[in-house]
């Protein structure tokens, strides 16, 4: 029943015979407690955007970078890393190699 009511007004939205399809309904908060609320479903709204746009009308992604291997090979491990600039620093054949 439900599936048909909402069938039937998307038809009649998409029609343009209703410019608005609104639920209004009693929520149940508890035996003492009920709350009207009043819902707009079609049509859709966006909601608003908690960014605002860049200068240029974009929205920057939010990007995780990770650090670079020499800034993480040179504060991990001061003074003792086995590592050079652009060699792995780990390799699972070699047991502890690190100088002592």
């Amino acid at each position: 029943m439900a599936r048909q009511v909402a069938e039937d007004l998307i038809v009649e939205f998409r029609e343009r015979k209703l410019d608005a399809v609104y639920l209004l309904y009693n929520q149940f908060k508890s035996a003492m407690t009920q709350a009207i609320t009043f819902t707009q479903l079609l049509p859709i709204v966006a909601p608003p955007a908690e960014e605002k746009p860049a200068p240029g009308g974009f929205i920057e992604p939010e990007h995780l970078y990770e650090p670079s291997r020499p800034h993480c090979s040179s504060t991990s491990f001061p003074g003792n890393s086995p590592c050079r600039s652009g060699a792995p620093c780990w390799n699972p054949r070699r047991r502890n190699t690190a100088p002592a």
